[in-house]
């Protein structure tokens, strides 16, 4: 995770990682964008960057960031609040067997993937186009192991629509799954960190 430390709410967070061998030469630079906007001071922020240079091989990170302030109107727009409704850690799949939710047992978990969902509230004065679920899977000790967007919809006739528009005080939904990257790793149940944000 990156965190805000400046005295303002900032937004377009980009984070660098420039990789170096062990001889001190530069291997490669890589750079993502954090997909939560318009951090608040001394908020921190998830990321996710990769790279196809092999592990062995880097001898050293360097971190660089870069980013916008904004105005106080623009951070108003994440006056939101995330409501965890429930984390499933097991279940019974249709024929009635025990289903371990991170078994990789793809058929047979089928929608029981989706194993965290809740609700979404809009607290602001304005519209919130697209609003976003960042979610951040930690093991037992705090490691991250995969980050992803939550799928954020608006019920609407007994069907679940994406959620185009989040407007004052209404609130949408969202379900989260355990990620391919995780499931049957062996790593026990993960923690779950959540983030609200407009797209």
């Amino acid at each position: 995770m990156v965190r805000n430390d400046t005295p303002w709410i900032v937004d377009g967070i980009e984070v660098s990682a420039s990789l170096e061998g062990f001889g001190g030469e530069h291997i490669q630079t890589v750079a993502t964008d954090v997909p939560v906007r318009y951090v608040r001071p001394g908020e921190p922020a998830p990321f996710a960057v990769a790279s196809t240079v092999r592990r062995d091989a880097i001898a050293l990170v360097r971190w660089t960031t870069a980013y916008r302030c904004i105005s106080p109107s623009q951070a108003a727009l994440r006056k939101m609040e995330i409501a965890l409704g429930r984390f499933l850690s097991g279940a019974r799949a249709p024929d009635g067997a025990a289903v371990t939710l991170l078994a990789g047992d793809e058929e047979r978990l089928g929608a029981l993937r989706e194993v965290a969902w809740g609700s979404v509230r809009s607290w602001g004065e304005r519209p919130i186009r697209k609003p976003a679920v960042v979610a951040l899977w930690l093991s037992a000790d705090g490691r991250a192991l995969s980050l992803v967007r939550a799928r954020v919809f608006a019920p609407a006739g007994g069907r679940k629509a994406a959620a185009a528009k989040l407007h004052p005080g209404d609130l949408v939904e969202f379900a989260v799954s355990v990620p391919d990257s995780i499931v049957g790793t062996g790593v026990g149940r993960p923690a779950l960190a959540l983030w609200g944000s407009p797209s």
